[in-house]
């Protein structure tokens, strides 16, 4: 901090003293009058790394409880993804578990809230993340779509949730559920929870593991079907998953067109250093895909319609689920704006079955 000048105490040297912070004042007045700028904040999470345990053997400010069967929640200082400790759930049969922490007052129109999930887990089952809005007495006044599903054996990584503030509503209530009932039992790790205004890239996507067809149009909701040529066959399969209840099935017949595709252009969200994009996929075709940048809506470039598009490939037949994981760099002109979008697009451009499950959007800083 700079520290004032030693000048005699008279009424210039008060006058010194004083007009840089009314200068600093009014800077920050006209900064907070800027579009996209508020005073809402967030109140801070309490034990986000999971570190120890206090009295009720969870740390300081989770709840846990069983939601189907049984299940276990303990701090495990063995394996984590940094600091002391992470949260080891360990489930039955048929178990479930719950961990939550209430947030407020929150002012924010929207927030993000996020952890990393590592899986060993059977079956069907896996870990969600979802948020519900509470007003002054506690009563739930909305609850909003819940995250993606990390299931089966799976390496740490990101989940996150986000959630738009209904009228009436002046707290959060963050929710971690482990299991629903539908699994053989297996254990998930928890780990680097956080909370944060606006809108983060891993949740500006929605049903990314194509459980939703609230229209039952046939297609998986969000997700936008296109055929190119003809020969192909798309449509949200209730047969077939590597978690959940459905994936996401693209036929190439023969004799077909040129390529198909199931796309998602997500929410406009905050531009993080890079992006690291995940999917599983199985079946035979010819399976290729990308992901674009695109400017917030409103938003003109000088030149073209996108910051950038980058492409990626999927080797093919693949008997059992596989998982996908592919590493962009956001473009410098992304980043130099308060907002963008994201672009998702997996195509089947061959002949066979394909399917997709699990998809997943992670910010790199």
């Amino acid at each position: 901090m700079e520290k004032p000048a030693v000048v005699p105490r008279n009424l210039a040297a008060i006058h010194i003293e004083v007009q840089p912070k009314v200068l600093r004042s009014i800077a920050l007045i006209c900064l907070l009058m800027l579009p996209g700028l508020s005073l809402a904040q967030l109140p801070a999470l309490q034990s986000p790394g999971f570190d120890s345990a206090g009295p009720n053997e969870l740390p300081a400010g989770w709840r846990g409880r069983v939601s189907f069967a049984e299940g276990k929640a303990t701090v495990d200082t063995t394996e984590k993804r940094s600091g002391a400790g992470s949260l080891r759930v360990e489930l039955p049969r048929h178990g479930g578990y719950l961990i939550s922490q209430g947030l407020g007052p929150v002012t924010c129109e929207q927030i993000s809230f996020g952890c990393w999930i590592k899986t060993e887990l059977t079956g069907p089952d896996g870990v969600q993340l979802s948020l519900h809005w509470l007003d002054d007495h506690g009563q739930v006044v909305g609850t909003g779509q819940p995250s993606a599903l990390v299931s089966g054996s799976a390496a740490w990584q990101q989940l996150v949730v986000v959630g738009e503030r209904p009228v009436g509503a002046t707290k959060a209530l963050l929710k971690i559920s482990v299991g629903q009932g539908l699994g053989t039992g297996g254990t998930a790790w928890v780990d680097d929870a956080f909370v944060r205004p606006g809108v983060d890239v891993g949740g500006a996507l929605s049903n990314l593991s194509f459980e939703l067809d609230a229209d039952g149009d046939g297609d998986p909701d969000g997700w936008r079907p296109f055929v190119s040529g003809g020969g192909f066959a798309l449509a949200r399969d209730v047969t077939a998953s590597r978690s959940g209840r459905s994936s996401a099935r693209l036929v190439g017949y023969p004799g077909h067109g040129d390529r198909s595709c199931y796309g998602q252009v997500s929410r406009p969200c905050t531009p993080p250093q890079g992006l690291r994009l995940r999917f599983w996929y199985k079946g035979s075709g010819e399976c290729s895909g990308f992901v674009r940048f695109r400017p917030a809506p409103g938003v003109k470039l000088e030149s073209g319609e996108f910051y950038d598009t980058m492409g990626f490939g999927a080797p093919l037949p693949r008997g059992e689920w596989t998982e996908l994981a592919f590493e962009a760099k956001t473009p410098a002109a992304a980043l130099a704006a308060r907002q963008m979008q994201v672009e998702v697009t997996i195509y089947q451009r061959g002949e066979g079955t394909l399917w997709l499950d699990d998809v997943s959007v992670e910010g790199l800083q």
